[in-house]
């Protein structure tokens, strides 16, 4: 924590309650624009082929996102 103490303040606590709203207003609307684009493809494609389309593609980022144990992790 001493080390913090020594560091340099680069921004007013004003810039970061600014840009953390900004941010905030940010997701939510990338939030608003999934949630527009997932009922578009809903629509055109049909709700059953689209679920496994999600469901295959959530799991394939799983297994990559997933941290594998090594073979000795395993014993």
């Amino acid at each position: 924590m001493a080390e913090m103490d020594k560091l340099p303040e680069l921004y007013t606590q004003r810039e970061i309650d600014k840009t953390r709203k900004r941010q905030r207003l940010m997701g939510r609307a990338e939030g608003v624009g999934a949630v527009i684009v997932a009922g578009a493809v809903f629509n055109f494609l049909g709700w059953i082929p689209t679920v496994l389309v999600i469901a295959v593609v959530a799991y394939g980022l799983y297994r990559l996102l997933a941290k594998s144990k090594s073979p000795k992790e395993e014993e």
